[in-house]
């Protein structure tokens, strides 16, 4: 199974430590997250904040990693 990292990595991009964090938080859920409950799951991780989730799930989707 393929990690965040190299996905992001895959599709030519640069992998950060938030995009991989969001991304990794994604993968390993059965169910769709809500923003609410991605920001939840990384509660532990220093540089990741609301604004931060939210601009990264943008990218994401941008960047047709996710839907």
């Amino acid at each position: 199974m393929l990690t965040a990292e190299q996905l992001i990595s895959d599709a030519g991009l640069r992998p950060t430590k938030a995009r991989t964090a969001v991304l990794n938080t994604l993968l390993n859920s059965r169910t769709a997250l809500s923003q609410p409950e991605i920001l939840t799951a990384l509660q532990g991780v220093k540089e990741i904040d609301r604004v931060t989730v939210y601009r990264v799930l943008d990218w994401l989707l941008k960047n047709t990693l996710i839907h």
